[in-house]
Protein backbone atom coordinates (compact mmCIF):
# COMPACT_ATOMS: atom_id res chain seq x y z
CA UNK A 1 0.00 0.00 0.00
CA UNK A 2 1.20 3.43 -1.25
CA UNK A 3 0.62 6.01 1.44
CA UNK A 4 1.16 9.43 0.24
CA UNK A 5 0.91 12.71 1.76
CA UNK A 6 -2.88 14.61 2.17
CA UNK A 7 -3.85 17.87 1.11
CA UNK A 8 -6.06 20.19 3.78
CA UNK A 9 -9.24 19.41 2.22
CA UNK A 10 -8.14 15.54 1.83
CA UNK A 11 -7.33 15.40 5.94
CA UNK A 12 -10.65 17.04 6.93
CA UNK A 13 -12.74 14.60 4.48
CA UNK A 14 -10.58 11.56 6.03
CA UNK A 15 -11.59 12.65 9.61
CA UNK A 16 -15.15 13.00 8.99
CA UNK A 17 -15.23 9.59 7.01
CA UNK A 18 -13.63 7.92 10.46
CA UNK A 19 -15.44 10.08 13.00
CA UNK A 20 -18.87 8.75 11.11
CA UNK A 21 -17.69 5.01 10.83
CA UNK A 22 -16.79 5.05 14.25
CA UNK A 23 -20.18 6.07 15.81
CA UNK A 24 -22.23 4.30 13.11
CA UNK A 25 -20.17 1.12 12.70
CA UNK A 26 -20.94 1.67 8.48
CA UNK A 27 -19.16 4.82 5.84
CA UNK A 28 -21.22 8.08 5.29
CA UNK A 29 -22.62 8.81 1.87
CA UNK A 30 -20.88 11.53 -0.36
CA UNK A 31 -24.03 13.66 0.58
CA UNK A 32 -23.34 13.19 4.48
CA UNK A 33 -19.24 13.63 3.80
CA UNK A 34 -20.57 17.05 1.96
CA UNK A 35 -22.93 18.14 4.37
CA UNK A 36 -20.51 17.75 7.21
CA UNK A 37 -17.46 19.62 4.76
CA UNK A 38 -19.98 22.12 3.58
CA UNK A 39 -19.68 20.89 0.15
CA UNK A 40 -22.68 21.12 -2.07
CA UNK A 41 -20.71 19.73 -5.37
CA UNK A 42 -21.10 15.87 -5.02
CA UNK A 43 -18.20 15.35 -7.30
CA UNK A 44 -15.78 17.98 -5.36
CA UNK A 45 -16.61 15.12 -2.92
CA UNK A 46 -15.69 12.77 -5.00
CA UNK A 47 -12.69 13.72 -6.15
CA UNK A 48 -11.67 14.16 -2.64
CA UNK A 49 -12.52 10.35 -1.24
CA UNK A 50 -11.25 9.12 -4.99
CA UNK A 51 -7.81 10.52 -3.74
CA UNK A 52 -8.11 9.35 -0.12
CA UNK A 53 -8.41 5.84 -2.13
CA UNK A 54 -5.78 6.11 -4.52
CA UNK A 55 -3.11 7.15 -1.69
CA UNK A 56 -4.36 4.32 0.19
CA UNK A 57 -6.57 5.40 3.31
CA UNK A 58 -9.49 4.32 2.04
CA UNK A 59 -11.20 0.96 0.28
CA UNK A 60 -14.12 0.08 -1.84
CA UNK A 61 -17.16 -1.32 -0.36
CA UNK A 62 -19.41 -3.63 -2.55
CA UNK A 63 -22.98 -1.30 -1.18
CA UNK A 64 -23.00 1.87 -4.43
CA UNK A 65 -24.89 4.19 -1.71
CA UNK A 66 -22.12 4.06 0.50
CA UNK A 67 -18.79 3.74 -1.80
CA UNK A 68 -16.38 4.38 1.13
CA UNK A 69 -14.87 2.84 3.96
CA UNK A 70 -12.15 3.28 5.77
CA UNK A 71 -8.51 1.25 7.13
CA UNK A 72 -8.61 0.29 10.24
CA UNK A 73 -6.71 3.26 12.71
CA UNK A 74 -4.08 0.42 13.16
CA UNK A 75 -3.76 -0.20 9.29
CA UNK A 76 -2.51 3.81 9.06
CA UNK A 77 0.25 3.23 11.55
CA UNK A 78 3.48 0.86 11.32
CA UNK A 79 5.53 -0.43 14.23
CA UNK A 80 9.37 -0.14 13.31
CA UNK A 81 12.47 -0.69 15.54
CA UNK A 82 14.34 2.26 17.19
CA UNK A 83 17.77 1.08 16.27
CA UNK A 84 19.83 3.74 18.07
CA UNK A 85 21.54 6.88 17.17
CA UNK A 86 23.34 7.72 14.29
CA UNK A 87 25.92 10.87 14.42
CA UNK A 88 27.33 13.30 11.38
CA UNK A 89 30.08 10.59 10.98
CA UNK A 90 30.72 8.84 14.69
CA UNK A 91 28.81 5.97 13.69
CA UNK A 92 25.57 4.28 14.61
CA UNK A 93 25.29 4.16 18.30
CA UNK A 94 23.04 1.33 19.03
CA UNK A 95 20.27 0.87 21.16
CA UNK A 96 20.90 -2.65 23.21
CA UNK A 97 17.24 -3.22 23.30
CA UNK A 98 15.80 -1.52 20.05
CA UNK A 99 12.82 0.34 20.84
CA UNK A 100 9.06 -0.34 19.36
CA UNK A 101 8.13 2.98 17.51
CA UNK A 102 4.78 3.41 15.92
CA UNK A 103 4.63 5.31 12.81
CA UNK A 104 2.17 6.60 10.40
CA UNK A 105 2.18 4.98 7.32
CA UNK A 106 3.05 8.08 5.23
CA UNK A 107 6.17 8.54 6.66
CA UNK A 108 7.49 4.73 4.69
CA UNK A 109 8.80 4.44 0.89
CA UNK A 110 6.08 2.03 0.08
CA UNK A 111 6.79 -1.28 1.09
CA UNK A 112 9.87 -3.44 2.12
CA UNK A 113 11.56 -3.45 5.59
CA UNK A 114 11.66 -0.40 7.79
CA UNK A 115 13.57 1.47 10.50
CA UNK A 116 14.25 4.58 12.91
CA UNK A 117 17.38 6.35 13.89
CA UNK A 118 17.50 9.47 16.43
CA UNK A 119 19.36 12.18 14.55
CA UNK A 120 23.28 13.62 16.43
CA UNK A 121 24.20 17.07 14.93
CA UNK A 122 23.03 19.56 12.50
CA UNK A 123 25.19 18.27 9.28
CA UNK A 124 21.58 18.26 7.39
CA UNK A 125 19.90 21.24 8.62
CA UNK A 126 18.96 23.16 5.63
CA UNK A 127 17.14 20.32 4.64
CA UNK A 128 15.37 20.11 7.42
CA UNK A 129 16.46 17.20 9.40
CA UNK A 130 17.61 18.64 13.27
CA UNK A 131 19.36 17.29 16.16
CA UNK A 132 16.91 15.11 17.82
CA UNK A 133 14.61 14.10 14.78
CA UNK A 134 13.91 10.55 14.09
CA UNK A 135 14.20 9.21 10.62
CA UNK A 136 12.70 6.52 9.46
CA UNK A 137 14.50 4.52 6.89
CA UNK A 138 13.96 2.04 4.62
CA UNK A 139 16.81 -0.81 4.41
CA UNK A 140 17.92 -0.92 1.11
CA UNK A 141 21.47 -1.44 -0.31
CA UNK A 142 21.23 0.82 -3.43
CA UNK A 143 20.40 4.40 -3.90
CA UNK A 144 19.55 6.86 -6.72
CA UNK A 145 22.30 10.31 -7.44
CA UNK A 146 20.56 12.92 -4.89
CA UNK A 147 18.99 10.36 -2.19
CA UNK A 148 19.38 11.12 1.20
CA UNK A 149 20.81 7.65 2.93
CA UNK A 150 22.52 5.95 5.57
CA UNK A 151 25.97 5.45 4.22
CA UNK A 152 28.42 3.36 6.13
CA UNK A 153 32.02 4.24 5.42
CA UNK A 154 34.54 1.02 5.94
CA UNK A 155 37.79 1.80 7.15
CA UNK A 156 39.61 0.66 10.44
CA UNK A 157 36.94 2.10 12.32
CA UNK A 158 33.11 1.99 10.59
CA UNK A 159 31.76 5.08 10.48
CA UNK A 160 27.96 5.69 9.32
CA UNK A 161 26.65 8.69 7.96
CA UNK A 162 23.36 10.26 6.88
CA UNK A 163 24.41 12.39 4.20
CA UNK A 164 23.26 12.70 0.37
CA UNK A 165 24.50 10.09 -2.53
CA UNK A 166 25.79 10.62 -5.65
CA UNK A 167 27.86 8.19 -7.66
CA UNK A 168 30.82 9.40 -9.87
CA UNK A 169 31.96 6.41 -11.40
CA UNK A 170 34.75 5.13 -9.59
CA UNK A 171 33.91 7.69 -6.72
CA UNK A 172 31.06 7.53 -4.15
CA UNK A 173 30.28 11.58 -2.89
CA UNK A 174 28.15 11.61 0.47
CA UNK A 175 26.88 15.67 0.27
CA UNK A 176 26.24 17.30 4.01
CA UNK A 177 23.55 20.21 3.85
CA UNK A 178 25.44 22.57 6.26
CA UNK A 179 26.98 25.66 4.45
CA UNK A 180 28.74 25.60 7.81
CA UNK A 181 30.60 22.44 7.44
CA UNK A 182 34.09 23.18 5.57
CA UNK A 183 34.78 19.43 5.45
CA UNK A 184 32.29 18.34 3.12
CA UNK A 185 31.47 17.15 0.70
CA UNK A 186 33.53 13.75 0.87
CA UNK A 187 34.73 11.27 -2.10
CA UNK A 188 35.04 7.68 -1.08
CA UNK A 189 36.36 4.73 -3.30
CA UNK A 190 33.44 2.25 -4.55
CA UNK A 191 34.27 -0.21 -2.66
CA UNK A 192 34.60 1.30 0.60
CA UNK A 193 30.98 2.77 1.10
CA UNK A 194 27.79 0.56 1.73
CA UNK A 195 24.53 1.85 1.78
CA UNK A 196 22.49 0.54 4.85
CA UNK A 197 19.06 2.89 3.97
CA UNK A 198 17.32 5.22 2.34
CA UNK A 199 15.91 8.29 3.99
CA UNK A 200 11.15 8.08 4.28
CA UNK A 201 10.19 10.46 6.98
CA UNK A 202 10.77 12.65 9.76
CA UNK A 203 9.45 12.50 13.30
CA UNK A 204 10.08 15.62 15.13
CA UNK A 205 9.50 15.70 19.42
CA UNK A 206 6.41 17.40 19.93
CA UNK A 207 4.85 16.64 16.47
Amino acid sequence: MSINKLTKKQKIALAVIQEYFSKNGYPPTLEEIGKKMDIDSISAVHKHVKALKEKGYLKAVPNPTRSVNVFEKSELYREIPLMGSISAGGGIIPLENPEPLKVSSDLFCGSGEHYALKIQGDSMIEDGIKDGDVVVVRHQNVAHNGDTVVAVIIGVHELATLKKFYYLGDKIELRASNKKLKDWPRQYNVGDVEIRGKFCGLIRKGD
